[in-house]
């Protein structure tokens, strides 16, 4: 079975310290879009998010675009008008 687990290909995609990655992407989501409250989302939340398979694949900019409309349609942050 030559399946790539999805900690393999986070793994091979974002480096080795997954945290240290998260918390970086999520700095700077919260620099792209100032009226989401990020830091108000449970960190698994995003990470889960982060390792879905079409996400997991796209570039950082649209991962960004991928968790914007996650979190705005759940209704899983607070948005700043």
């Amino acid at each position: 079975n030559n399946m790539e687990s999805e900690d393999q290909i986070f793994f091979e995609q974002n480096g080795y310290n997954q945290q240290s990655v998260i918390r970086h992407f999520i700095i700077e989501f919260a620099q792209k879009y100032p009226y989401i409250n990020v830091l108000g989302v449970p960190q698994q939340t995003i990470k889960e998010f982060l390792y879905q398979p079409h996400v997991v694949k796209a570039g950082t900019e649209k991962k960004m675009d991928l968790l914007q409309d996650y979190l705005v349609s759940q209704g899983l942050c607070e948005v700043t008008p």
